[in-house]
C-alpha cells in the first residue's frame, strides 16, 4: 500500500467508524485494560497518575511501570501500538506526585502524546467520613501528523500546520473508606478537562468536560472496581474484577467496557526487601470491529 493510499484509508476510518475519540483513554496499562478501564478508585497502581491522583495519594505506593500494547492486531492495513511510562512518588505530609506519559501512534501518519503531572493531598480526621484525598493534575496533549507530499500535504485541515499541543486540567478526590460498616468500599471521582482545550488541527475542536465516578469493593483477595464515565452526554459503564492468589503473588483480572472485553494476568516477584517486581499481560477482545485477533498490552514494573 502506498502512502497515499494509507491516508486515504486513514482518514476514510476515521470519517467512517472512529475506534476512538480524540485524547479518549486508550487503556494505559495491562491492568488497567484487563478492568474494563475501571480504574478511578484503584490507589496502589503508578497508572492512576492518568486516572485519579488523589487515590494515589491514599494508598501512597512508590512505584514505576512501562507499557506497550500491539492494537487490533488482524485487521488488514492497521499499524496501531501504545507506549506509556508511569511514575509515583510519596512525600512528606501527606503529599504524592505522580507523572504519566503515554503515547498512541497510528503507523507513520499519526500519534497522540499525553503527559500528565498530577499532585494530591491526604486528609485525616474528616468529618463524615474520616479520611480521604484530593488532587491536581495538569495534562498536556499533542497530536503530530506526518503529511504526505503527493496528498495530505495541500489538505487544508492542515493549513495551519499538522502538529497540536494543549494543556487539559483535572481535579480529582478520593475515599478509601466510604462508612466503617462496609470497610472494602471506596470511592473516587475524577473531573478532566475542566477547561475545554481545543485540540483541533486545522480546525476548532473542544475537548469535553469528562467525569468519571468510581467504586471499589474489596473482600478477602478479592476486588469489584466500576466506574460510570460521562463523555459528550453519553454514559458509559466500565467494569473489572480482580482476585489475587498464591500469598498474593498472582492476580487474575477480567473486565469489560462498551467496546472491548478483556481477561489478563499478573505476577509480583519480591526482589528484597521493599523491592517488587510485578509483570502484567492482557488480551482484548474488540465488540465492534470484525476481522481481528485482538489487542495484546504487557506492562512491568518496579515497587520500592
Amino acid at each position: 500500500m502506498t502512502r497515499t493510499m494509507k491516508w486515504a484509508w486513514f482518514l476514510g476510518l476515521i470519517a467512517a467508524a472512529p475506534l476512538r475519540a480524540a485524547f479518549e483513554d486508550p487503556l494505559w496499562s495491562a491492568r488497567s485494560a484487563a478492568l474494563g478501564g475501571a480504574f478511578t478508585t484503584i490507589d496502589d497502581d503508578p497508572t492512576g497518575a492518568f486516572y485519579n491522583p488523589a487515590a494515589l495519594a491514599s494508598a501512597r505506593p512508590r512505584g514505576i511501570n512501562f507499557g506497550y500494547a500491539k492494537l487490533f492486531a488482524g485487521v488488514d492495513n492497521v499499524d496501531l501500538s501504545l507506549n506509556q511510562l508511569a511514575y509515583v512518588q510519596p512525600l512528606p505530609e501527606g503529599t504524592t506526585l505522580s507523572l504519566g506519559w503515554g503515547s498512541v501512534v497510528a503507523g507513520g501518519l499519526m500519534r497522540e502524546d499525553t503527559v500528565a503531572l498530577g499532585a494530591a493531598q491526604r486528609f485525616e480526621n474528616v468529618p463524615l467520613i474520616e479520611v480521604m484525598s484530593a488532587g491536581v493534575s495538569l495534562r498536556y496533549l499533542s497530536q503530530k501528523y506526518t503529511l504526505d507530499a503527493a496528498r495530505s500535504a495541500g489538505d487544508p485541515v492542515f493549513r495551519d500546520g499538522a502538529q497540536r499541543g494543549v494543556m487539559a486540567l483535572d481535579v480529582h478526590a478520593h475515599v478509601p473508606e466510604v462508612d466503617a460498616r462496609l470497610p472494602g468500599l471506596s470511592v473516587g471521582v475524577s473531573l478532566r478537562a475542566l477547561n475545554k482545550p481545543d485540540v483541533g488541527v486545522g480546525n476548532k475542536v473542544r475537548l469535553p468536560t469528562e467525569a468519571a465516578f468510581g467504586l471499589r469493593y474489596r473482600w478477602g483477595r478479592w476486588s469489584l472496581p466500576l466506574d460510570i464515565v460521562a463523555r459528550d452526554g453519553e454514559l458509559t459503564p466500565h467494569v473489572g474484577i480482580e482476585g489475587r492468589l498464591a500469598q498474593e503473588r498472582v492476580a487474575l483480572r477480567a473486565g469489560t467496557d462498551t467496546h472491548q472485553a478483556g481477561a489478563g494476568l499478573g505476577y509480583t516477584h519480591t526482589l528484597r526487601k521493599n523491592l517488587q517486581l510485578q509483570v502484567d499481560y492482557t488480551f482484548l477482545w474488540p465488540l465492534e470491529l470484525e476481522n481481528s485477533s485482538g489487542s495484546h498490552r504487557a506492562t512491568i514494573g518496579v515497587k520500592f
